[in-house]
C-alpha cells in the first residue's frame, strides 16, 4: 500500500470506495518539535551588534524551510532529509518527476526523516507539503497522521495539495478521517480544503452523516454553514428535512433561502404539513423561521400550480402584515397575494388593493433596505406582477407605477365566472414554441374581421365545446391561477370573456390537463383554419367567407374537409408573389400526407408554382414532391422533367433521379434524346437509374452487358456534367467494370471531370488511383488537390495491408501542413486519421511546426486518437486562446478532466497538469473512471486489443446518463478503436438507446466470442 501511496500523491490522486467509519475526533497532535532556536530578546533587549545575532536566523528570502542551528548536532539521517526538503523548496514548481525523486530519497533514507518531515509539515508549497505528509502517513505514528490532519485546518495551505493529501489520509487511516472530522473541515481556512471535504463527503452520502453536519451547522461563518447545507439538502429522507427546517431561523439570509428552497422541492406529503406548523403554530405570530418556511410554501404554490395557502389563513396573516419587521411583513404580503388572487367573490379583500400590494412594493423593490431583501424581492415582484399584470424594469419603475395607480387600482383575480351564454363572447389565445392560435366566438366575429392578422371564427356549437373543455380543465377557476408578467416568446394560454381575463403560463413540468387544453384549441384551429384560405375574387375578407360557407364546410366529413381545404389554398397560392408561399405549400404538403384527395388536374397549377420560382430550394422542393405523387403516367411525369430541367437544370438532378426510378426505359431514352440542358439533365439522371440496376444486377443476369456498354457510353457523353455524374455512380455503386474508363477520364479530362474520375477511382480502390492522385497533385490545381487528397484518404481507408508506404504517409503530411484553408486539408486529415499509428511520427513532428494552426490541427487529430503526446500542446493552445472550445472539449476528452466552475480554469488545467504523469493518457482514463465510481478495466482489458470484459466496461460507461460528456465521450473512442467501428452518441429515446446498446453488445461479443 506504502508505493500505491506514493504514486497517488505524485499524479494526484484517485476516487476510494465509501466507507462505514466509525465517529470519533481525531487525537490531539503532539507539539511540533522546535527547529529553531528560542527567539532572541526583543526591544530594548535586542544585541545591537550583528555579530551577536544568531546566524541561523539570517535565511536566504527564497526558502521556508528553517535551518537548524547546528547541522552538526542533528543525527545524519535528519540532515539528509532536511536537504531534499529545502531542495524541493527552492523548485517554484517542482514537477511530478521531481516530487517522485525525492519521495523515493526519503524512503531510502528511512524513518531518521520524520522529524524534519514533521517540520516540513508547516511549508506552504506544495512540493514540501505533499512529500512531507506522503512520507508521515507512510512511517508515523498515530500522531503524525493526526499532524497531517491538523494541518489541513490551517493557512496557508497550497490549493493543489487539498486533494492528494486528504485522499492520502483516508486511505491511511480511515478511523481518523471519520465524517466528523471530514465535517470539521467544511470550517477550514483554505478554499481549497473546504472543496475537498465537501466532496469526500458528497461520496460518502448517507443519512448517516447527519450528526456530524449538524455540529458545523453552530460554526460561526455563514459559508460554513452554507456548505453544510448544500450537502444536508442532498440527504433524502425525513432526518435531513427536519435539518433543513431547522436552518429556516438561521441568521444568514442566504442560508435560511437556501433552507427554504430545498424544502419546496422536497416530498410535499412530509413537508407541506411540516412548513405550515412552522408558520402558524406559534401564539405570538410569525417569526423568522415561519417566514422563510412561508416563502417556501410560496414558492411551491408558483411552481406546481397549486394552493397550500387558504382563505382561512388570512386574519394570521394580516397580523403578520402589521409587524415593523420587513422579512415578516413581507413575507405575509406575498403570501396575502396568492390567496387574494385566488380567492372566491365572496371573501372581502379590500387588503389584497391597498396594503398587499403596498408592502410589496415599499419591500420587494428595493424601497426599503434590510437584511432579508434577496429573499423577497424575486417572490414579491413576482406576486406583484400577478396583481397588476405588470412587467416593470426595475424597482424605481414599480414605485413610480404604484405612486399613480395605488388610487384607483384594482387586483387581477384568479377566478373568471362563465355564465350560459358566455361562449359567444369567448376569445382564446395559445401560444406554443413561438407560433400562436387566436380563436373567438360569434360574437366577436365582426369586430376582429379587419384585424390585421384576424383570427380563427368559431361558430356558437365550436365555442361552446371549446368553452366546455376548458372549464372542466379548471381554467375558468382558482384552481388555474392567472400568471404574472411572462417573457415575450413564453409558452401561454390566455383567455378572455368580455372585459375578464386571465393569463395562464404553461407548466414547466408536463400536465395532463395542459395537454387536453392544447390538444382542444388545435382541433378546434384546424376545423376552421380554411377561414384564411378564402377566394379574394369572391369575398371582402375572412369574416365575410365565414358568413358564407360555414354551413357548407360544417357538413362535410373530415377527409372532405381535407381536400375542400387543399383545393382553396392550390387556388389561393396562384394569385401570391413565390416568396408569401412558404406556410400554404407546407399546408399543401400536410394535407396531401393527411389524404387530401387531390387529382391530376391540380399537377397542371402546381407546374405553373414550379416554373414561378427563382431558384431550387426547399419551397421549390416540395413543390416537386407535390406534383410527383399527382404524376402516375409517364406522360405526367415528362412533363413534371421537362418542367425542371427547363426551370432548374442540374440543380433538380436528384428529384429527376426520383422520378424516372420509377419510369419505363423507352421515357428514360426519349428524354435523353432531347438537345440542351433538358437531354444533358435526362442522360445524368438516366447514369444514376442505370448505375442502380447495374448494381442490383450484377453478376451475369441476361442483358448485363448491353447494359455495361450503355453506362460506358456516358463517359464519351459531349456535356461535361453528365461524364461527372457517370464517374461519380460508378465509385458510389462500386460498378468496378468502369475502371479502364475512370482512369482515361482521370488523366487526360477537363478539371470536374478528372476530380470525379479520381474520386470513383479511390472509392473503388482501383490499382491506377494513387499513381493518378500523385500526378493530379504535381498540377497544383485546388480542385484536382482537394480529389487527389480525398483519394488517397479512400485508399487509406481500405482494408488491405500495404494500403499506404511511408512515402504516401509523408505525402498526405504535406498536405496537412499546408493548413486549414488549402484544398487537400480535408482529405489529407480524413487519411491519417485513418492510418493510425502509422502516421503518428509525422503528425508528432508537426506539434513543433511554426504555424499555429497546423500545430492546432496536428494537435487535435493526436488527441482523437488517445495520444497523451497532444495534451500539452491543447493546453498551451487554450492558454493562448481560453476561448477556443474545440481545443478545450479536445482535451477535456483527451485527459477525462474538466474544470468546471473553477473561476480561473486555465489555472486548474495546469494545477491539474502539474500533478499527474505526462505520458500516459490511459492512466488519464482510469482514474476518471475511478472518480466517476464505475469499476476501473484493467489496462489490459482496454488497451491494445482488449478483451469482451473492457469492452462491456466501456460500453457501460459510454451509456451511463450520470457520467460527464468527456469521459462517455473517451470512452465511446476507446470502444470505437477495440471494435473498429465507429460508435455513435447514444441516441436520446429511451427505447432506440437500449436498442443500440444492445446491437453494440452483440458485436462486442462478435469481436470477442467466449472461449
Amino acid at each position: 500500500m506504502a508505493a500505491a501511496l506514493w504514486a497517488f500523491l505524485v499524479v494526484g490522486g484517485t476516487a476510494f470506495g465509501q466507507l462505514d467509519l466509525p465517529r470519533r475526533r481525531a487525537p490531539e497532535a503532539p507539539a511540533t518539535p522546535r527547529v529553531l532556536p528560542e527567539p532572541p530578546p526583543r526591544g530594548d533587549l535586542a544585541p545591537n551588534d550583528p555579530r551577536e545575532q544568531d546566524p541561523a536566523l539570517a535565511l536566504p528570502e527564497h526558502r521556508s524551510i528553517p535551518r537548524a542551528p547546528d547541522t552538526e548536532a542533528l543525527p545524519p539521517a535528519e540532515v539528509a532529509a532536511r536537504s531534499v526538503f529545502e531542495a524541493l523548496a527552492r523548485e517554484r514548481s517542482p514537477s511530478g518527476g521531481v516530487i517522485e525523486d525525492a519521495t523515493a530519497e526519503l524512503r531510502r533514507i528511512g524513518p531518521g526523516a520524520l522529524p524534519a518531515a514533521r517540520s516540513a509539515l508547516e511549508e506552504t508549497r506544495a512540493g514540501p507539503l505533499l512529500a512531507a505528509a506522503g512520507f508521515l502517513l507512510e512511517f508515523g505514528s498515530d500522531p503524525d497522521r493526526a499532524l497531517v490532519a491538523e494541518r489541513m485546518r490551517r493557512t496557508p495551505f497550497p490549493a493543489s495539495c487539498a486533494q492528494p493529501i486528504l485522499d492520502a489520509l483516508l486511505a491511511a487511516d480511515p478511523v481518523l478521517c471519520d465524517p466528523r472530522y471530514l465535517a470539521s473541515l467544511l470550517d477550514a481556512k483554505s478554499s481549497a480544503v473546504r472543496a475537498c471535504a465537501s466532496k469526500a463527503l458528497l461520496e460518502r452520502l448517507t443519512p448517516a452523516l447527519l450528526p456530524a453536519l449538524v455540529d458545523e451547522l453552530g460554526a460561526s461563518s455563514s459559508r460554513t454553514r452554507g456548505l453544510v447545507l448544500d450537502i444536508v439538502r442532498r440527504i433524502p429522507g425525513e432526518e435531513a428535512e427536519r435539518v433543513l427546517i431547522a436552518s429556516l431561523a438561521d441568521r444568514s439570509a442566504e442560508v435560511a433561502r437556501a433552507a427554504s428552497r430545498e424544502l419546496a422541492l422536497r416530498d410535499p406529503a412530509r413537508v407541506v404539513p411540516a412548513l405550515r406548523a412552522t408558520v402558524f403554530s406559534r401564539s405570538d405570530g410569525l417569526n423568522r423561521a415561519g417566514a422563510y418556511a412561508l416563502l417556501s410554501l410560496v414558492e411551491r404554490e408558483d411552481r406546481d400550480g397549486i394552493e397550500l395557502l387558504g382563505e382561512q389563513d388570512v386574519p394570521f396573516l394580516l397580523d403578520a402584515l402589521a409587524s415593523p419587521k420587513p422579512l415578516i411583513a413581507g413575507a405575509a404580503a406575498i403570501a396575502l397575494a396568492g390567496i387574494g388572487v385566488r380567492a372566491s367573490a365572496s371573501l372581502d379583500t379590500p387588503w389584497l388593493d391597498a396594503e398587499v400590494p403596498h408592502t410589496l412594493v415599499r419591500l420587494a423593490t428595493g424601497d426599503v433596505f434590510f437584511a432579508d431583501f434577496t429573499s423577497i424581492e424575486g417572490p414579491g415582484v413576482r406576486r406583484l406582477g400577478l396583481l397588476t399584470g405588470q412587467s416593470l424594469p426595475g424597482g424605481a419603475a414599480w414605485q413610480a407605477w404604484w405612486v399613480e395607480h395605488a388610487p384607483s387600482f384594482r387586483a387581477h383575480r384568479a377566478v373568471l365566472p362563465l355564465l350560459p351564454g358566455d361562449e359567444g363572447r369567448l376569445e382564446v389565445r395559445l401560444v406554443e414554441g413561438g407560433e400562436e392560435i387566436r380563436l373567438v366566438g360569434p360574437e366577436l366575429a365582426r369586430e376582429h374581421a379587419a384585424d390585421p392578422s384576424p383570427p380563427l371564427f368559431l361558430d356558437r356549437e365550436q365555442a361552446r365545446a371549446l368553452a366546455g373543455r376548458l372549464q372542466a380543465a379548471g381554467v375558468f377557476g382558482p384552481e388555474r391561477p392567472s400568471a404574472g408578467p411572462l417573457p415575450a416568446r413564453a409558452d401561454l394560454l390566455e383567455v378572455r370573456v368580455g372585459e375578464r381575463e386571465k393569463t395562464i403560463a404553461a407548466p414547466v413540468a408536463e400536465a395532463a390537463w395542459y395537454r387536453e387544453v392544447v390538444d382542444a384549441v388545435h382541433r378546434a384551429a384546424v376545423e376552421t383554419r380554411w377561414e384564411h384560405w378564402f377566394d379574394p375574387g369572391a369575398y371582402r375578407d375572412a369574416f365575410e367567407a365565414w358568413i358564407a360557407e360555414r354551413t357548407v364546410v360544417a357538413e362535410l366529413s373530415t377527409s372532405e374537409r381535407r381536400t375542400f381545404l387543399a383545393r382553396r389554398v392550390l387556388a389561393r397560392l396562384r394569385r401570391m408573389r413565390p416568396k408569401e408561399r412558404d406556410r400554404g405549400v407546407s399546408l399543401l404538403v400536410e394535407l396531401q400526407a393527411d389524404g387530401a384527395a387531390l387529382s391530376s388536374e391540380e399537377l397542371g397549377p402546381l407546374l405553373e408554382l414550379l416554373e414561378g420560382e427563382a431558384g431550387f430550394g426547399v419551397r421549390a422542393r416540395e413543390l416537386t414532391r407535390l406534383a410527383s405523387n399527382l404524376a402516375r403516367n409517364d406522360s405526367d411525369r415528362e412533363r413534371l422533367v421537362d418542367s425542371l430541367a427547363t426551370n432548374f437544370g442540374f440543380q433538380a438532378l436528384d428529384e429527376v433521379v426520383r422520378i424516372l426510378s420509377g419510369a419505363d426505359r423507352e421515357l428514360v431514352e426519349r428524354l435523353a434524346a432531347r438537345e440542351g440542358a433538358e437531354g444533358a439533365v435526362a442522360r445524368a439522371a438516366g447514369a444514376h437509374v442505370l448505375g442502380a440496376r447495374l448494381a442490383e444486377r450484377e453478376g451475369g443476369n441476361e442483358g448485363i452487358g448491353e447494359a455495361r456498354a450503355r453506362f460506358l457510353a456516358l463517359f464519351e457523353d459531349p456535356d461535361a456534367r453528365v461524364r461527372v455524374e457517370a464517374a461519380r455512380v460508378a465509385g458510389r455503386k462500386g460498378l468496378g467494370f468502369a475502371e479502364e474508363a475512370l482512369g482515361r477520364l482521370a488523366a487526360v479530362e477537363e478539371v470536374p471531370v478528372r476530380a470525379a474520375a479520381l474520386r470513383a477511382l479511390g472509392t473503388l480502390g482501383a490499382a491506377s488511383a494513387r499513381g493518378l492522385s500523385i500526378l493530379a497533385l504535381s498540377e497544383e490545381e485546388g480542385r484536382l488537390t482537394a480529389a487527389a487528397a480525398e483519394t488517397l484518404a479512400d485508399l487509406a481507408e481500405k482494408p488491405a495491408a500495404d494500403r499506404v508506404s511511408g512515402g504516401e504517409v509523408s505525402l498526405l503530411i504535406s498536405l496537412f501542413a499546408a493548413g486549414p484553408e488549402s484544398p487537400g486539408f480535408r482529405g489529407a486529415r480524413r487519411g491519417l486519421a485513418a492510418l493510425g499509428e502509422a502516421a503518428w511520427t509525422e503528425l508528432l513532428r508537426l506539434l513543433a511546426h511554426p504555424d499555429r494552426a497546423v500545430r492546432r490541427e496536428a494537435a487535435l487529430l493526436l488527441a482523437e486518437q488517445g495520444r497523451a503526446e497532444a495534451a500539452s500542446t491543447l493546453l498551451v493552445l487554450l492558454t493562448e486562446d481560453p476561448d477556443d472550445r474545440r481545443v478545450a472539449e479536445e482535451l477535456a476528452i483527451l485527459t477525462c478532466f474538466e474544470p468546471d466552475g473553477d473561476d480561473d480554469p486555465i489555472a486548474a488545467w495546469w494545477e491539474w497538469w502539474d500533478g499527474v504523469t505526462h505520458e500516459d493518457a490511459m492512466e488519464w482514463f482510469r482514474a476518471a473512471c475511478a472518480r466517476s465510481g464505475h469499476p476501473v478495466p484493467p489496462v489490459e482489458a482496454i488497451g491494445g486489443a482488449g478483451s469482451a470484459e473492457g469492452a462491456l466496461a466501456l460500453l457501460g460507461l459510454a451509456w451511463d446518463r450520470a457520467v460527464g460528456h468527456s469521459l462517455a465521450t473517451r470512452a465511446r473512442r476507446e470502444l470505437a478503436r477495440l471494435l473498429d467501428e465507429e460508435i455513435p452518441p447514444p441516441p436520446a429515446d429511451p427505447a432506440e438507446r437500449e436498442q443500440e446498446r444492445e446491437r453494440i453488445r452483440l458485436a462486442i461479443t462478435s469481436r470477442f466470442p467466449p472461449r
